[in-house]
């Protein structure tokens, strides 16, 4: 029972120092990036056919991207991660339905 017990903390004392030096990798080896888009959309109408005169949106986009290193072993552990937001910067009911800058009407095609 003494040799058991004395094998289980060898083994647990070895999995410890390795858990230390896997984190240092894991923390060590990541990196992270911001992405900004800006898209703007203008289309102006011309003809007698034309419902409307003029379309025009405007929006700015962030993209937050995370990655982590990977975990020493047999098995390597990693995490990343993926944050996107939108902002409307210039869109009105009347020019809007160009894309960019959804109004939250669904549009579906057919009857």
């Amino acid at each position: 029972m003494i040799i058991r017990f004395r094998r289980a903390s060898l083994m647990l004392a070895a999995l410890c120092c390795a858990c230390q030096t896997a984190q240092a990798a894991f923390v060590d080896d990541g990196s992270g990036s911001l992405e900004l888009r800006n898209f703007y959309f203008d289309r102006d109408f011309h003809g007698d056919s034309a419902t409307q005169s003029r379309r025009g949106e405007w929006a700015q986009g962030f993209l937050l991207r995370l990655q982590s290193g990977y975990t020493d072993g047999v098995v390597g552990f990693g995490v990343d991660a993926a944050g996107m937001l939108g902002f409307k910067l210039d869109s009105s009911p009347d020019r809007s339905g160009t894309g960019p800058a959804a109004t939250g009407q669904r549009q579906t095609s057919g009857g």
